[in-house]
């Protein structure tokens, strides 16, 4: 997965009909804008923090009469889209059970004119794994009254569809509106489109997997309320761990992480009773998977900057055996868009040195905490020795060096949106670099006098 997407269109909008959906939409919204210029959130009298998040995610909020339905809320949307330039519109799930990713697909016949109405059909897990195979080539229902399946929420409408769509009082919106089109006489088709969970390789034990590895995810959180939702919901669900530990927060960080995990079986918080600093959160969560018998541990912040859309690139080089660790780089030209001047001077500052200290000569963006390694690797260090702050990127790879490991770059845009860093750069800078300076002097004591007769940067980095 992972490169870039095309830019967004500007005929086609997004409705989200949406009532106490805080712990998805974030993630929801995200996606769906790599696709349509406006995504809509049409609020049916949310009592919890799904305004507020979808707000912050980029979305415009319709906010629906108290309590009136979804029927009318997908309506609101609709006239809210046509009224901003739309020519069609997708309905879309706030829970993310479907892929993003189909909206194109789904779209097409729309934006070319050719139909009305177009449902996206998932009748079965089988159906949906199987794509565009046979499983739903039904170009038009089989009968009036019996569609293949017209009560899927996925669909796409044209501008004779969406001049029904006030026309329908039912509350069972998807039916209602897929037996009046038809009635109607507009040309009404359906796609295959793929389930989220069904797409997920589990193990005999119904434990979901990637590429036949058990995968956690450790997520550091210092005080990332507004953030952390959208981080977690974000994971793939090929993602059987999610361990989350709330690093002694002040605000409801570790309260939303406890009532994510109600909901969410994978999701692990870990409270930190004193801050013990990002490295020391990450070691919490790496001890805590180790323990549960995960084979592959990745790092992503809870501050959403990590996208996991990338994800598989950072596993695939493990998980065939090519290398035992593989770290993010926003270095690449191009792809630090949204890093500030001063932050992205001091991490090429840093980059310089740390290839010196850790012996990694290839290896870019030593700062980036998006990182992936095998339990192997894990065991092989010892965790309460790696430093605890904000060099633990830095240690971890000096540390992977001594034990002569190897590791890779996958290039990985930078994405900050909403997240607001709290290092003061200028001190960050100056302690980490005398951090580098004796981490350098301890790698070549331990390789050329402890170890004597072994390169200091032996280990294998692409």
């Amino acid at each position: 997965m992972g490169g870039s997407f095309p830019d967004p269109r500007a005929d086609l909008a997004v409705v989200i009909p949406t009532r106490n959906n805080e712990v998805s939409i974030g993630s929801v919204i995200i996606l769906a804008r790599r696709y349509a210029a406006q995504v809509i959130v049409t609020d049916d009298h949310s009592t919890d923090m799904t305004v507020e998040i979808a707000r912050a995610a980029g979305s415009v909020v319709v906010s629906n009469a108290a309590r009136s339905g979804r029927t009318r809320a997908i309506a609101a949307g609709c006239r809210y889209a046509v009224n901003a330039g739309a020519r069609a519109v997708v309905l879309f799930d706030p829970q993310g059970h479907h892929l993003t990713e189909d909206i194109p697909t789904l779209a097409a016949s729309i934006l070319a004119n050719r139909e009305d109405l177009v449902i996206g059909c998932h009748e079965s897990p089988k159906e949906a794994l199987s794509a565009l195979s046979s499983a739903c080539p039904v170009d038009q229902p089989r009968h009036p009254n019996e569609p293949s399946d017209s009560r899927s929420p996925f669909r796409v409408l044209g501008p004779r569809a969406l001049a029904l769509v006030d026309t329908v009082t039912d509350d069972n919106f998807e039916s209602a509106m897929t037996t009046l089109a038809i009635k109607e006489g507009l040309s009404v088709a359906e796609r295959p489109v793929r389930l989220r969970d069904a797409l997920t390789e589990r193990d005999a034990f119904n434990f979901p997997l990637y590429r036949g590895k058990r995968v956690a995810v450790v997520v550091p959180a210092y005080n990332e309320e507004l953030l952390i939702g959208e981080t977690i919901t974000s994971m793939p669900n090929f993602v059987g761990g999610i361990y989350v530990i709330d690093d002694h927060s002040t605000d409801r960080t570790g309260e939303e992480i406890d009532e994510m995990a109600i909901h969410d079986p994978r999701i692990h918080p870990i409270h930190h009773e004193v801050n013990q600093g990002v490295g020391g959160a990450i070691v919490s969560g790496f001890k805590a998977s180790l323990q549960d018998g995960f084979d592959i541990m990745a790092i992503m912040a809870g501050d959403n900057q990590m996208d996991p859309a990338y994800l598989p690139s950072l596993l695939d080089p493990i998980v065939e055996g090519r290398f035992d660790i593989t770290k993010g780089n926003r270095l690449k030209r191009g792809y630090w868009k949204g890093m500030s001047t001063w932050r992205l001077f001091g991490n090429l500052m840093l980059d310089i040195l740390n290839k010196i200290a850790s012996g990694y000569w290839r290896i870019r963006d030593p700062q980036n905490g998006y990182v992936a390694a095998s339990s192997d690797v894990l065991r092989l260090m010892d965790l309460d020795s790696l430093y605890k702050r904000y060099a633990f990127e830095n240690d971890f790879m000096i540390k992977a060096n001594i034990l002569n490991l190897s590791m890779t770059n996958v290039d990985i845009p930078a994405r900050y949106a909403n997240e607001r860093s709290s290092i003061r750069y200028g001190n960050f800078i100056v302690t980490t670099s005398a951090f580098l300076l004796q981490s350098y002097l301890h790698r070549l004591y331990i390789k050329y006098v402890i170890r004597a007769g072994e390169p200091a940067s032996g280990s294998k980095d692409v």
